[in-house]
């Protein structure tokens, strides 16, 4: 138990969100203090409350993002940092990587950074080299479960293409779902969760709060790209889809757009990560320096999902 003096002097009522309110590093520490904290800390319910706080306090930074890389240097650490709206770039978390030396092959992993734990999910068939596969990662808010959506693409040259197929992962039941889509092959499908629901089959992003299909087509002889942006104004409205085109100078690769409707590409001669506002045209080279595969995010909080111990495989060592 904790000390009398403090469970008689707090309202547990208060107590609570207090805890609510600390960072997942100081909550890690009070859940030794006694018993009756660490059962609150580990349980589902304030798991949840923890992170609803702590999304809501991240909703209204003033920030443009967040972006996600794994250093071409330091092969354990990933790190973090916050994509200011001045274009500048603020270091926020640093994470050893648990597979410092590559990931094993047909495995899936769920992982936690922030609280040093992951949980490994054996796919349920190792695919043929020529299928193709997309992930996307959801998060049932009724529920307060997560799901990973896998679409599978069946392609072998110079068949006919059969139907997707979908199978979808719930953490609480640690089982897999399979359903069988009508969607054709894509080469370069990515699922986006958006809305509450996961999107795919294209390139896709939030482009200012709504969703949006980027496409680039050759333009010109000298290897200039158009950039065509597709907006979905009223989600859910086949006709209020509506298209912007602009040209860019040897682009390469879309990988996201910021909260601010900016566009993260990446260019190949020289090879440059940069931002692209379609607005304005302006360009600017993000300078980070041993970056190696990168990832943007829109909302990125610490927590404490996983604590709960509910089918993790392991806890890595530091």
């Amino acid at each position: 138990m904790c000390q009398p003096l403090l469970s008689q002097s707090v309202p547990d009522e208060l107590v609570y969100d207090i805890l609510t309110r600390l960072t997942v590093k100081s909550l890690i520490r009070f859940s030794s203090v006694c018993k009756s904290w660490n059962s609150t800390i580990t349980s589902l319910n304030f798991i949840k409350a923890h992170l609803d706080r702590a999304k809501s306090l991240s909703n209204n930074n003033n920030n443009n993002g967040y972006l996600l890389y794994k250093s071409q240097v330091e092969n354990h650490s990933l790190f973090a940092m916050v994509y200011n709206s001045n274009r500048t770039l603020t270091p926020i978390a640093r994470f050893q990587n648990p597979f410092p030396e590559g990931w094993i092959v047909g495995f899936l992993y769920l992982w936690n950074p922030s609280i040093r734990k992951f949980k490994r999910i054996l796919p349920s068939y190792f695919t043929d080299p020529f299928h193709t596969e997309a992930f996307g990662l959801a998060y049932h808010y009724q529920n307060n479960d997560y799901k990973i959506l896998k679409l599978i693409y069946e392609y072998s040259p110079g068949e006919k293409v059969p139907p997707a197929e979908a199978k979808v992962y719930t953490l609480s039941t640690d089982s897999w779902r399979r359903f069988v889509i009508s969607v054709e092959y894509s080469k370069d499908s990515r699922c986006l969760f958006f809305n509450g629901a996961l999107h795919s089959i294209a390139c896709l992003a939030v482009f200012k709060g709504s969703l949006a299909l980027i496409v680039f087509t050759e333009a010109l002889a000298d290897k200039s790209k158009i950039c065509h942006i597709w907006v979905m104004k009223e989600y859910g409205a086949v006709k209020s889809w509506t298209k912007k085109s602009v040209l860019m100078k040897d682009a390469a690769r879309f990988f996201d757009c910021t909260v601010n409707g900016e566009l993260l590409i990446c260019k190949f001669r020289p090879f440059q990560r940069l931002s692209f506002d379609p607005e304005s045209l302006n360009e600017e080279i993000l300078r980070i320096p041993n970056a190696g595969s990168m990832i943007y995010t829109a909302n990125f909080v610490d927590s404490l999902v996983l604590l709960d111990g509910i089918n993790i495989s392991s806890k890595y060592r530091n």
